[in-house]
């Protein structure tokens, strides 16, 4: 008789990393800018200043797709949550390095891309919907006519 397997085993966050799909080009509330490969189309997080923000798009230019925004979710996790000691621009310079040797695995940025993906579908719900020009009204059509003359007998009254 075989034992039952063990389902109450939660597996660790820290196996490897999780690859996703780079994001569509939406504008999200919480960070500056999009995401996607290429370094301008990355979320940074929206607090940096102009040199943190050109350094840190050297330090991740060197990452493949998308394992670069991976490292940029996870440190704005840590931004965010208020757990860097020194410097910013450290931590994710040893985010970088973690990544390059194959040991980064990522926890915080699996809710911070979740959040954007969150993000970007409600603003695209609420994002005004253009419609065609419509069609020039040809009079000649027998239903056209009857609805100008109910038109016109309405107005009459």
């Amino acid at each position: 008789m075989t034992p039952p397997p063990d389902t109450g085993v939660i597996p660790g966050t820290t196996i490897g990393t999780q690859r996703e799909s780079p994001q569509p080009h939406i504008s999200v509330t919480e960070q500056s800018d999009r995401g996607g490969g290429e370094l301008s189309d990355l979320d940074y997080p929206k607090a940096l200043l102009p040199a943190e923000r050109s350094r840190a798009e050297t330090l991740v230019a060197v990452l493949p797709t998308p394992l670069n925004q991976q490292v940029l979710d996870e440190w704005a996790g840590i931004i965010c949550a208020g757990e860097i000691r020194a410097s910013s621009l450290g931590c994710l310079r040893a985010l970088v390095r973690r990544a390059q040797q194959g040991t980064f695995a990522p926890e915080r940025a699996l809710r911070v891309a979740q959040a954007r993906k969150v993000r970007q579908r409600a603003e695209a719900a609420h994002a005004p919907v253009e419609l065609p020009e419509p069609a020039p009204i040809d009079e000649a059509n027998p239903l056209v006519r009857r609805l100008m003359d109910i038109a016109q007998r309405s107005g009459e009254k």
